[in-house]
């Protein structure tokens, strides 16, 4: 018999947070690195699928946000992820809400959302030649001290 879940365990990179109108299309890995869950993915050089951010990366390259794979039970709910490997198909949100990594920032409801071309990490403000504001995403939930995640709203398609 299945167990059922008493709460909805959203305080996980990658995990969607609210499940109204959202939309996950799936693309290849089309790197040889793993594609961790709740990182910003953008069309590859060569359109053949999806890389993390690099240098030299554009906002009009953005896709989506990389969705948590989640595990076979609840219990491990936390515990069990797995990157998503190359070549294989990565499941991307590309509208709605998912809960993303942030430490030692607030944000405000409503804010741009950037991203660190450098190293992929978010941030809440931008920095000149540092990073890139995601288009058509603002913060909804500010990152908690107890979880260090933070909620991202996508509120329209960018580019597929």
């Amino acid at each position: 018999m299945g167990k059922v879940l008493t709460n909805f365990m959203n305080f996980f990179p990658g995990a969607i947070s609210r499940s109204v109108d959202d939309i996950v299309i799936s693309m290849k890995n089309a790197t040889s690195s793993p594609i961790a869950a709740g990182a910003a993915v953008f069309v590859s050089s060569d359109g053949s699928g999806v890389t993390t951010v690099r240098p030299g990366s554009t906002p009009d390259e953005f896709v989506g946000i990389a969705v948590r794979s989640p595990s076979a039970t609840p219990e491990t709910y936390g515990a069990d992820v797995r990157p998503y490997a190359a070549n294989d198909p990565v499941d991307i949100l590309v509208r709605g809400c998912i809960t993303v990594a942030l430490e030692n920032a607030a944000t405000t409801a409503g804010g741009e959302v950037h991203l660190n071309l450098s190293d992929g990490t978010y941030a809440t403000e931008e920095e000149e030649d540092v990073t890139i504001q995601l288009p058509n995403c603002s913060w909804r939930r500010s990152a908690a001290a107890t979880d260090n995640c933070a909620e991202i709203v996508i509120r329209e398609r960018n580019l597929i």
